[in-house]
Parts: structure tokens; sequence; C-alpha cells
């Protein structure tokens, strides 16, 4: 929500060449964090693929179309790294180059193939991340094979709902904690919401930024993640959400 303080962006920091997670990180699933408590995905959300930043950082997005992927604003821009909504202040200081992102399908960031890199960034037109973190990444090329996802483009989350959720984030505090592996969650509480974000009784973990909130009976994207607390597995986490109803404008001006 807007007056949430103290709040992190979520991509996750990597450093192992050619696969983009820490050769630090296990794929241990004993290891407890938020989507862990979920199931390991086994290829039912293939439209929820890997996003390589670079050589910076791993996040989450989908697949809304063939040549689209819909993501976090702060994935694929430089920001600021701790975010008060209730301050004002510029959060996104200039957006990245689109060719140095990469897509990644598959149920793990280690074995997956990379099928499109970035062409375009859409994005609108706020250099604040509250209320606003969503962007779209248009590819290259695209991506066959995959059933891409709908976006809910009427209607918001609301308070007393729940959302599916799925991400190939960490799934943990430690250091060691799993990350690369798509994981996703059923049955997340949503806490509190209003016309431009929501927020959920389960944190996204590092790596998870970008990723999808799903409605349980259509299917539909309903939400992006945005943020989370500097806790990920803690019983109190928190999660924070852009509505993905704001990212109409922007497939809308898809080429």
């Amino acid at each position: 929500m807007s007056n949430t303080p103290w709040f992190r962006w979520l991509p996750l920091a990597f450093a192992l060449a050619g696969c983009g997670v820490s050769q630090d990180d296990s794929a241990d699933d004993s290891i407890v964090g938020e989507i862990v408590h979920g199931t390991a995905d086994h290829g039912r959300h293939p439209a929820v693929v890997a996003l390589r930043i670079g050589n910076d950082a791993l996040c989450t997005g989908t697949l809304v179309s063939p040549r689209a992927v819909l993501t976090a604003r702060h994935c694929v821009s430089f920001t600021s790294e701790v975010v008060r909504c209730d301050q004002p202040g510029r959060q996104v200081f200039r957006d990245r180059d689109p060719r140095s992102i990469t897509v990644v399908v598959g149920d793990d960031v280690r074995t997956g193939t990379p099928v499109a890199r970035g062409e375009r960034l859409l994005t609108l037109p706020s250099n604040r991340l509250c209320d606003a973190d969503v962007a779209v990444l248009v590819l290259d090329r695209p991506v066959r094979g995959i059933t891409p996802l709908a976006v809910a483009r009427i209607g918001r989350v609301a308070p007393g709902d729940d959302v599916s959720i799925a991400g190939f984030g960490r799934r943990g505090d430690s250091a060691r904690a799993g990350v690369g592996v798509r994981f996703f969650r059923e049955r997340v509480a949503v806490l509190a919401g209003s016309a431009t974000e929501f927020v959920t009784a389960a944190g996204s973990c590092s790596g998870d930024s970008g990723g999808p909130a799903l409605d349980r009976a259509t299917g539909r994207v309903v939400g992006v993640v945005s943020r989370g607390g500097t806790r990920c597995a803690a019983a109190d986490s928190e999660g924070v959400w852009s509505q993905a109803a704001l990212a109409g404008p922007l497939l809308d001006a898809m080429p």
C-alpha cells in the first residue's frame, strides 16, 4: 500500500556465470521460506519465467503474449534500494538496456532454456515505484510452445480474496536457502488493498520480484510482486503487489 514504510524491492543478486544463481544456493526443498510453503511447480505454470538481469540479478515475470513479459518496474530499472512510500522522492533513476535482460523458461534457472532477450521496455510515466511498479518487456522474438496468461483488466484484488503465487525466488532468509527453482503456493490470503496495490499475508523472497499473483478461478494475472519485508520467512512477513490492471495501458501500447 502507498503508506507502507520500510519495504525493500526483491530482485536477487547472483554471481554464478551462466546460470544466474549463487554457488552457495542450495535447491534443498526442506528449506522453509514463503513460496516453499507451497509446492515445486513441475511444469504447472510454464508461462511464469525467470528473468536474468545482465550479470546482476534474477527476477520473475509472466509471459502475457508470445512477445511480451509482464514484470515489476524495479526489475528493469535502476532504483532506490529501500522504499518509503509515505515520503516523497524519486525512486526510479533510469531504465536498464532491455537487451541486457534474458528470458529463461523451465522449472529451474540452472537447466532452463534462454529463449529471448528484451527489445523494448514499456513503463508507466512515473519516477515512483509505489503504486506504479509494473513494466512490460517486449521481446526480440516470439516465445513458442507456451500459452501466455491473460491479465485481468477490470476489477481489483481486495481484502478477503485469496490468490495463487509463483516465482523463482529464494526460499528462506539464509544465504544458502534454495533459489532458482519455480515454486507455487495456493490460497494466499489478501489482507489489504487499494486501486493500485494489495498486501498478502505471505511475503515473497528475493528473486520473486515481478512474479504473478493468479486468480484461482480464471488463472488470470491479478498482481505483480513489488516488495516485501527484510525477512521474508518471518511469521509476520507480508508481500506488497501491484494490481495487474495497472499494466493495461502498457499492453495496449504493444506493437
